[in-house]
């Protein structure tokens, strides 16, 4: 289902994303980057408690869209919905929800967290590698990240990356079976 999803309301939600744009761009919260767009799954063959879900989450996010919430509460609703998505296997507008949270709250390292795994299973392993990196940069004794990175630098052949990765893990937690696992 991460194929090209459909986006029957696209313009609603782009106005106000944009709208969020404006009004966080000129407070002290300002995102650095403007938020994307979130692709909106078709839904019919879904069953009606996820379409129910999604649909409830997605109402609720364009609703804080068009409030004051600060950033950080943005943050949690857009990575919730991602949640939701890549719960639902809906990689693409899980995908978008984690870059627009990662947006609105950049020193919270879940969201950057999600999207490398997300995009380690959908084989963008390039892509996992710059998340997983970017959560080291700024919190350069995360095991979790760590460990991430050193399994993707393992799955793109890059043994030498992999393994000092994994050596570093075992400083961090010496008896991480991960870290012995990659070795």
């Amino acid at each position: 289902m991460s194929a090209h999803i459909p986006q029957p309301r696209p313009r609603r939600l782009a106005v106000l994303v944009l709208l969020a744009v404006f009004i966080f761009g000129c407070g002290p919260d300002l995102p650095i980057e403007p938020l994307e767009d979130v692709p909106f799954p078709e839904l019919a063959a879904a069953e009606s408690e996820v379409r129910e879900q999604l649909e409830t989450a997605r109402r609720d996010l364009e609703a804080s869209l068009g409030s004051d919430q600060p950033a950080a509460d943005l943050a949690v609703a857009f990575g919730s919905l991602g949640e939701l998505y890549h719960g639902y296997d809906l990689a693409e507008a899980a995908m978008a929800s984690y870059r627009n949270a990662h947006r609105l709250a950049p020193g919270d390292a879940r969201w950057k967290h999600l999207l490398g795994i997300l995009q380690r299973l959908e084989g963008e392993l390039e892509g996992a590698a710059a998340s997983f990196a970017s959560v080291l940069d700024s919190e350069p004794d995360d095991l979790a990240a760590t460990l991430h990175l050193a399994e993707v630098q393992l799955e793109a052949g890059d043994f030498p990356a992999s393994e000092e990765l994994a050596r570093k893990a075992l400083t961090l937690d010496s008896e991480s079976a991960a870290a012995h696992q990659i070795l």
